[in-house]
């Protein structure tokens, strides 16, 4: 029996097997924590993919009879999930490691119960503080909270793959049902934002790095304009995205479009 807590690792899915097989796949072969429960919920997808679903090594398969929404069936899957710490993960994040960054970030919230929420992927790092006082193997930083919250700043997703505690989730409560998955998402970041007993942050050397977006092309989120553009072009330009150039380009994009938020250009 392993000395360190169980971790209940959470595989989020709808309608997307040949997605969720790249997930899983990669997550078995790049990560080396050896006390894992593997939950799979999926949100009512057709039976045929459900029957290769099944098919798949999870210790329990939570299908669903019908479509209820990413609320639901993330609660759905919570429900079952008995480990200390639950690593949540949409069906379309490809695990690149290294190997040792899940023992890392259960040793880092062990060390430190205060932290309830540790990011991999997707941080906007010019607006993160240092926090050094963990004897952990590489430097941790907690996301600051912004004094006024808006749709641009709340800093906190939780489509992204994530790392947390079982008292984070009694705390911070269930997600919203019966809502889009934006407004699921919104509602649980303004949650987490309104209390004080914990605090979320992220690895710097992980950032963007263990975890690849694979699904841009296959979103199920609002298909808005900006969207669709954004999904677009992430997916034509993948090849492209170790290039200094690429990494130039998209920083003066997001800068660009924070300032057109901000003065109320976009929405």
């Amino acid at each position: 029996m392993s000395e360190l807590p169980l971790v209940s690792v959470l595989f989020i899915t709808y309608q997307r097997v040949h997605l969720l097989r790249r997930t899983v796949e990669s997550f078995l072969t790049n990560t080396s924590y050896p006390n894992l429960e593997l939950i799979l919920t999926d949100d009512g997808s057709p039976a045929w993919i459900q029957k290769e679903i099944s098919e798949l090594p999870f210790h329990r398969h939570i299908l669903g009879k019908k479509r209820r929404g990413m609320g639901a069936n993330a609660n759905e899957g919570l429900r079952h999930c008995n480990g200390d710490y639950i690593l949540c993960l949409q069906d379309d994040w490809e695990c690149a490691g290294p190997d040792t960054y899940l023992r890392e970030a259960v040793d880092c919230m062990r060390k430190c119960d205060e932290i309830g929420f540790i990011r991999f992927a997707s941080v906007d790092t010019s607006r993160n503080s240092s926090y050094e006082r963990f004897n952990v193997p590489r430097s941790f930083h907690l996301l600051e909270r912004p004094t006024v919250v808006t749709g641009i700043n709340r800093n906190l997703y939780s489509d992204t793959p994530h790392l947390k505690s079982r008292a984070f989730i009694d705390s911070i409560g269930p997600y919203s049902e019966d809502t889009s998955m934006e407004q699921c998402e919104r509602d649980f970041q303004d949650r987490f934002l309104q209390q004080s007993r914990f605090k979320a942050g992220f690895f710097p050397d992980f950032n963007d790095k263990i975890f690849r977006h694979i699904g841009e092309g296959d979103s199920l989120r609002t298909k808005t304009f900006r969207f669709r553009f954004e999904s677009k072009i992430s997916a034509a330009s993948q090849p492209f995205k170790e290039m200094a150039v690429f990494q130039f380009t998209r920083y003066i994009y997001r800068q660009s479009m924070r300032l057109l938020f901000r003065a109320r250009i976009l929405k």
